[in-house]
């Protein structure tokens, strides 16, 4: 099954399957070491009755990661006919190492403008009461429901703003590498845990899901959060309703 998949799509296979079992890793970490013990005193929002349950959300999500990401990538690849790159595919110069990180710079630029306001379009009626009120219904989210969201919006929003810059760059190496962080990422984002020694950046996310009409970007740059006015700390919030 896996190597029939691999053949119907050469190229962006990598990529998702380099999300997906990065997407699961982290989260199963999440879920082994702070969620199933109940760590609430972790948790941003502290106020919190209860952490969500992975049976709860499992179904949505298995979707989203073992149908609509492979499908998707099919579809790209049908569009796009690019050939995969094999070769030596699990050696990593130190030259490749340097250009990746120079490629994921540019590609969060890019990621930040498209995910901004592919999401902010989707909070507009009736868009989200259609699409994207699903992802709003864990107001304190876990990894694991990081892709907790409606097919359509996985794919307008989530997908759409991670994989084009990989097919531009055509590197099947730096889709594998680019995915992993970014399935490690959204888990982060949406895991609750208090990372602000990081800075404040990584919890913004968490954020978002409890005041909606905040931080749209994704990621740790937030530019065009900044450009519109809507990137807020939880103190500014704070100050704000007082």
């Amino acid at each position: 099954m896996l190597q029939f998949y691999m053949e119907i799509s050469p190229f962006s296979s990598v990529a998702v399957l380099s999300f997906n079992f990065s997407f699961l890793l982290t989260s199963f970490c999440f879920w082994y070491f702070l969620d199933r013990h109940d760590r609430r005193d972790l948790k941003i929002q502290k106020h919190i009755k209860s952490i969500v349950k992975i049976s709860d959300i499992a179904p949505m999500v298995l979707i989203n990661l073992w149908i609509v990401n492979p499908l998707f990538g099919i579809l790209l690849d049908t569009i796009f006919p690019i050939e995969p790159n094999w070769k030596d595919f699990w050696i990593f110069s130190i030259e490749e190492c340097i250009l990746f990180l120079i490629l994921m710079g540019i590609n969060s630029i890019i990621s930040d403008f498209l995910f901004f306001w592919t999401h902010r379009i989707l909070h507009i009626n009736p868009l989200y009461r259609w699409f994207h009120k699903m992802h709003h219904e864990l107001h304190s989210p876990i990894a694991f429901g990081a892709i907790y969201c409606h097919w359509v919006e996985h794919v307008f929003c989530n997908l759409l703003s991670t994989l084009p810059f990989g097919f531009y760059i055509q590197n099947a190496k730096y889709m594998m590498f680019w995915q992993a962080m970014v399935a490690f990422k959204t888990c982060q984002g949406h895991s609750g845990y208090d990372f602000s020694y990081m800075g404040e950046s990584w919890n913004l996310h968490d954020l978002h899901h409890e005041r909606f009409e905040y931080n749209y970007g994704a990621g740790s740059l937030m530019v065009w959060d900044v450009i519109c006015n809507t990137k807020k700390t939880r103190d500014e919030v704070i100050q704000k309703l007082k």
